[in-house]
Parts: structure tokens; C-alpha cells; sequence
């Protein structure tokens, strides 16, 4: 009995690792849809004319942003060959260096973050507003930042430096993450 409530509990894991590995795969498609969302917006707003630098800027930024996130989309993908080694160490084959994948991911979405939120800066400054409005978006826009710069460093990639990846909180190198 004993036995089989540990097969059961190395199956959960295994399933969790698999799931796990699916979300990092889905991650980036998600965060391009996300970001360009904003963007468009900032387009839609705050640049009328189609033809300057503000949009240019944009669109320029975009075309970075979906060459970025396909190629983590496919680093992702191919993190380790055969794709079963990811979860499975066993497995002869070769992976990337999982942890150096997730850090440069979140340093990027750090700096693409701060980005995002200081593009439209110049343009809320520009608008036909009094001072005081225009402080009043600059706070939201900073609470914006701030919400960046501030999260917990636990949980944030690009400040781990774990050489372990688990995702289960009773592994014996999930300590390594905290």
C-alpha cells in the first residue's frame, strides 16, 4: 500500500512537470498577444497620424516584440531533445541550460514592461491638458512602474539563481529556489 501511494505521488509529479512545461511553452504567445494588445492601444490613442515617429516607434518595437517571443517560442519548445528529457533526466539527449532560459525571459519582460509603460510618457505630456491632469497620468503610468520594479524577488525569474527549475515545493532542490 505503501508503495502505490508513492507510485501515485511520482505519477502526480510527473504530470505536474509535463504540465508545467506546457504553460512555459504557451507563455510566450500569450505574453505577444498581451503586449501588442497595449500597444495598439497606445497606437489607437495616441498616435493619429499613421506616419510619425511615435508610430513608427511602435510599430518598430512590435516587429522586435514577435521576433523575441517565436523564438522563445521555439527555444521553449526544443528546451531539451527528445522533448521527454525535460521531465525525465534519464532520457539520453541534450538541453539548454533551463535556468539561463528563464532568466533571460525575465529580464526581457522586465525591460519590455518598463518600455511599455514609458513609451506613451511623451505623448501625455504633449496632450492639450492642464498640469495637473497630466500629473495625474504620469502617477498612473508610475504605480504602473512600480508594480514592475517591486514584486516579490521569489517569485520573479530574472533574480533566481536556482540551477534547479522544480515546480514542486517538497522536491529536494525546491529549496534551491526559494
Amino acid at each position: 500500500m505503501d508503495l502505490d501511494l508513492h507510485l501515485t505521488d511520482l505519477l502526480g509529479m510527473l504530470k505536474s512537470f509535463q504540465w508545467f512545461n506546457a504553460t512555459t511553452v504557451e507563455y510566450a504567445p500569450a505574453m505577444l498577444c498581451t503586449k501588442i494588445a497595449i500597444l495598439l492601444l497606445y497606437r489607437r490613442v495616441f498616435s493619429p497620424l499613421r506616419q510619425s515617429n511615435f508610430d513608427l516607434t511602435l510599430r518598430i518595437f512590435m516587429a522586435v516584440l514577435c521576433l523575441f517571443y517565436t523564438a522563445t517560442f521555439f527555444v521553449k519548445i526544443w528546451t531539451c531533445v527528445p522533448r521527454v528529457r525535460i521531465w525525465d533526466k534519464s532520457i539520453p539527449g541534450k538541453c539548454l541550460d533551463a535556468p539561463a532560459v528563464l532568466n533571460t525571459n525575465g529580464i526581457w519582460n522586465l525591460v519590455t514592461d518598463i518600455i511599455i509603460l514609458l513609451i506613451p510618457m511623451r505623448a501625455v505630456w504633449n496632450l492639450q491638458l492642464d498640469t495637473k491632469r497630466k500629473i495625474g497620468i504620469t502617477l498612473v503610468f508610475t504605480l504602473g512602474c512600480l508594480y514592475v520594479y517591486l514584486p516579490n524577488p521569489k517569485y520573479h525569474p530574472s533574480l533566481k539563481t536556482s540551477k534547479s527549475i522544480s515546480p514542486h515545493p517538497h522536491h529536494p532542490k525546491a529549496q534551491q529556489i526559494r
